[in-house]
């Protein structure tokens, strides 16, 4: 399973589909191959499209019947852990938020968490969120924060409403003093380690 949600991370459905129907709704990805190396690596966080994206894949593989066991995923008592996203969040300096129109979306959304938590801040229209060259402010940790807490919470929510009942976790990675901070409402947290 560890292995099946790691290939299947959102960011390999986007790179092989560009257009996805289902019977309630369709998605058309704007510039997909222009997301990241990653596939698309953190706009997965943010882009209500993308989120969409994962849900639908998260209940096709977490509601999928074993042959074998005759039980859904959800229901195996062998299913120890879900990670909603595998290194993947809004804080890696590695993933600048470059593609258009997602960065001007995110911009968007900057300005509106302004208003309402920084409502002195001035946002400049060709505003980078690429912090690869620089260290990103106070201000802009904590509109992250916020946005990768909603991120996970609204993930979180919706794996319980799916009938996932064993424990859930945020993301893999544990870096920083943020992160940890926008995923402290998970059931754990997790952290890969490399040797």
């Amino acid at each position: 399973i560890e292995e099946s949600l790691r290939r299947s991370n959102t960011n390999k459905l986007i790179e092989a589909k560009t257009k996805l129907a289902n019977t309630d709704w369709e998605i058309e990805l704007e510039n997909a191959s222009k997301l990241s190396i990653n596939g698309a690596k953190p706009y997965t966080v943010f882009d209500r499209d993308l989120r969409k994206l994962q849900k639908e894949y998260a209940e096709q593989l977490l509601t999928h019947v074993n042959p074998y066991t005759g039980l859904k995923l959800v229901d195996d008592p062998a299913m120890a852990m879900v990670l909603i996203t595998n290194e993947n969040d809004m804080f890696n300096p590695n993933c600048p938020i470059t593609a258009e129109p997602y960065r001007t979306r995110l911009r968007d959304m900057y300005r509106k968490w302004a208003e309402v938590n920084e409502p002195d801040l001035d946002i400049a229209d060709d505003f980078s969120f690429d912090f690869s060259l620089r260290t990103p402010g106070e201000s802009i940790l904590r509109f992250y924060h916020d946005v990768n807490k909603d991120y996970c919470e609204e993930m979180y929510d919706y794996l319980r409403n799916i009938g996932v009942k064993c424990q859930i976790s945020g993301t893999s990675w544990s870096r920083g003093l943020t992160l940890p901070s926008s995923v402290r409402s998970m059931d754990i947290t997790c952290s890969n380690v490399y040797c």
